[in-house]
This record gives structure tokens, C-alpha cells and sequence, in this order.
């Protein structure tokens, strides 16, 4: 496989990755043959410059795994102005003009039990092609600008039920 792998000196690296994988885990025990592969296999690899990775998981799962991570990786980003806010399990976005009053709003909405997922700037990005999350960003997670207030930290003043990560945007 090895051999057949390197196609005018260029070994691909997903044969070489997959053909690693379906070897085995870093647990499991090699016979002759399949360490004389391993080491025809790295030969090749390091003859290409190509780079060779190894975990203990099953294809399958790595693949799985793998791919997930890129889609959340690459997935569409993007910011909307204003503060968003999970109503009765609904995300909700409230935009408007400046000075308007939008924080004084959502503080409002918190103090009746619906929780703050982010305020001045909501971070959006599409999930498997079908779902917009809203988040905060990471600096002003949990904390809140109120005109004549000041900056407050709702977690702290409300309680942990106060705020939320992140939420879909209905």
C-alpha cells in the first residue's frame, strides 16, 4: 500500500493518514509484517517531506470528530449590533439606534427571569448549514452596559440562571 501510495514521488497524505489509522491504536499490538509496513510507510512519508499522524482512535470516530471541528472551525461568522436575549427558550436579537434604550430593555427582561446571552455586539455564526448561534464575545461575556449605571456583571448579580453562552437565534 505503501508503495502504491507514492505516485511520482508525492506521497498523499490522506492515504497515508487513513492507512496509519486502520493500522492501529498506540495500544494495540503489531506482528512482523505490520511493523515492516509501519516503517515502509514512515520511510516513505519522511522520503516526501509528508507528515504522519497517529491516535488511538478508529478511523470512523477521528474522521467524525475531525470533521465536526472543521465545520465549527470554518463555519460563516459574522457580528450584529445589538443585545440578545433568551426569551422562553427563544433567542431573540433587539436592535435599534444608538441611545435607545435596547440595554435598558434586555436588563429589564432579566430581571423578570430571562437570561442574557450578549449586549452591545452578538458574534453570529452558521451551524450545519441550517441554525444561526448567537454568542457574546469573549471579553464582554456575562457583562452588560447600562446608560448611568455603568458596567455590570450579570452573573454575579442575578446568578448563573441570569445568563447563557450561546443560543439559537429564532
Amino acid at each position: 500500500l505503501a508503495t502504491a501510495s507514492v505516485i511520482g514521488g508525492v506521497v498523499a497524505l490522506a492515504v497515508l493518514l487513513a492507512a496509519i489509522l486502520s493500522v492501529g491504536c498506540a495500544t494495540a499490538r503489531l506482528d512482523e509484517q505490520q511493523w515492516a509496513f509501519e516503517a515502509q510507510l514512515l520511510k516513505a512519508a519522511e522520503q516526501a517531506n509528508v507528515p504522519i499522524f497517529q491516535c488511538p482512535l478508529i478511523t470512523m470516530k477521528f474522521i467524525n470528530l475531525a470533521t465536526l471541528a472543521l465545520e465549527m472551525m470554518f463555519a460563516p461568522r459574522g457580528t450584529e449590533m445589538g443585545s440578545m436575549v433568551d426569551i422562553l427558550g427563544v433567542g431573540v436579537i433587539i436592535k435599534g439606534e444608538s441611545g435607545i434604550g435596547k440595554s435598558e430593555s434586555v436588563l429589564a427582561l432579566i430581571e423578570r427571569g430571562y437570561s442574557l446571552v450578549a449586549d452591545d455586539v452578538v458574534r453570529v455564526r452558521l451551524h450545519d448549514d441550517c441554525e444561526v448561534i448567537g454568542s457574546a464575545k469573549e471579553m464582554a461575556k456575562h457583562l452588560m452596559e447600562v446608560r448611568g449605571i455603568g458596567i455590570i456583571d450579570v452573573a454575579r448579580m442575578f446568578g448563573i440562571r441570569a445568563i447563557r453562552d450561546h443560543k439559537r437565534i429564532d
